[in-house]
């Protein structure tokens, strides 16, 4: 299978393998071993930054939701990202809901068109408590749980099965950050 894919996390495997989740335009929320990803001179090698954007190509697995990574080709690396502590969190931020609220392997190409533009915004700005908001709150509009009037800590709370672990440290760099 191939489409376009956005890494949203990368963990650890083995020594030289790395589970690699994407969200993709057409398959939605994909799960990957990489295998010899973490090992130079292996072709996957450098191709599995987080936040990479671009071409995936992956062999489906009939018995698992984890299938194997064959080829990426990166066309956006995304590494500006890393310049801004608060940009790097809000954009690990908005994977973990990503994570938490879309079903595996089911298509969301407004929630991908979403992400897409949110890592776009954050390479050229820096990340603010509005951009959080704004980005939660059209997420949860797409999945048709954001209902006008509702302070965005109430459609949090009810949304969300558990909190994303990136929330506090986020929310403590947006509000001591010099950009607000």
């Amino acid at each position: 299978m191939e489409d376009q894919g956005i890494i949203l996390r990368r963990l650890p495997y083995s020594e030289t393998s790395l589970i690699v989740s994407w969200l993709t335009e057409r398959h939605g929320l994909v799960r990957t071993l990489a295998k010899g990803a973490a090992k130079p001179r292996q072709p996957l090698y450098g191709r599995t930054d987080v936040f990479s954007q671009g071409r995936v190509c992956w062999a489906p697995s009939a018995r698992s939701q984890l299938h194997i990574l064959r080829e990426v080709t990166v066309e956006q690396a995304n590494r500006e990202l890393a310049k801004s502590y608060a940009s790097l969190l809000a954009a690990t931020y908005f994977g973990e809901v990503i994570e938490l609220l879309v079903e595996p392997q089911h298509p969301e190409p407004e929630i991908f068109d979403l992400f897409r533009k949110a890592l776009g915004y954050l390479r050229e700005r820096p990340a603010s408590a509005l951009l959080v908001e704004r980005f939660e709150r059209k997420l949860l509009g797409i999945l048709g749980l954001n209902h006008s009037g509702q302070a965005i800590e109430q459609l949090r709370r009810h949304a969300y099965p558990r909190q994303p672990k990136t929330y506090r440290r986020l929310k403590h760099e947006l509000t001591h950050s010099p950009t607000i």
